[in-house]
This record gives structure tokens, C-alpha cells and sequence, in this order.
């Protein structure tokens, strides 16, 4: 169940930082779309239904929505509901970090500064 998917993530978020609970939700919501957990063409809850579920306000929920509908991961269809669009990128896929190798698994070289390179001061 989806508001299910959405509590594990808002609690994780929690952990990690102190946002205000629209952008949690916001930040669950386009993770869950990012990840595959919702696919293109499936139908959200009602705003209602996933405000009682997660027992936030449904401002909070419609703001959320609202967000990703305006950086297009979300459509609503009037008097149908709101949709996963077609084409959300997900993310990609992560290697496994290796401690002293760099973003790619490469070996870290490190950065050194260039006698003369950078601020005067």
C-alpha cells in the first residue's frame, strides 16, 4: 500500500533532517517515483484518503502533490484523479561506494592546490 511506502520514507527523511512535513512528503513521494515503487499511469490515492492514512493535513498533502504535478512527475485528471506520468525519469542507479575511492568507484586521487592557483590573500 502505498501510504505504507510513504511512512517507511517520511520516517527515514525524519531521521536525516528537520523539514517541514510538505516537503517530506514531497521528498517520499518523487523518491517512490524515482525508484519505480510507482509506475507511469498509476493512480494516487485521493488527497483525503492519503492524508488520513498518514494522518497529516490535507493542505500538507495538496501542496506535496501540487509540487510534483508543477515539475511534472504528476497529473490530474479532472473528476478521474492524479496519475504517475508517462517518462519519469528514475534515478540511476548507484554503485557501492568503496571508502578512498571517489564517486565512481575510481580510485581517489585527491585534489591538490597549485602554487599561486586560488584566492590572494
Amino acid at each position: 500500500m502505498l501510504s505504507e511506502l510513504l511512512i517507511s520514507h517520511i520516517v527515514q527523511l525524519r531521521t536525516r533532517t528537520s523539514m517541514p512535513l510538505h516537503r517530506e512528503l514531497y521528498e517520499a513521494l518523487r523518491g517512490a517515483l524515482r525508484d519505480g515503487s510507482l509506475q507511469a499511469g498509476e493512480r494516487l490515492p485521493s488527497s483525503r484518503e492519503l492524508a488520513q492514512d498518514l494522518q497529516l493535513s490535507r493542505n500538507t498533502v495538496v501542496a506535496a502533490i501540487e509540487q510534483l504535478g508543477v515539475e511534472g512527475y504528476l497529473e490530474s485528471r479532472v473528476g478521474s484523479g492524479t496519475y504517475v506520468k508517462d517518462g519519469v525519469q528514475k534515478a540511476p542507479r548507484r554503485r557501492p561506494r568503496l571508502p578512498g575511492h571517489g564517486p565512481e568507484g575510481a580510485p581517489d586521487r585527491g585534489r591538490r592546490a597549485r602554487p599561486g592557483a586560488g584566492p590572494a590573500g
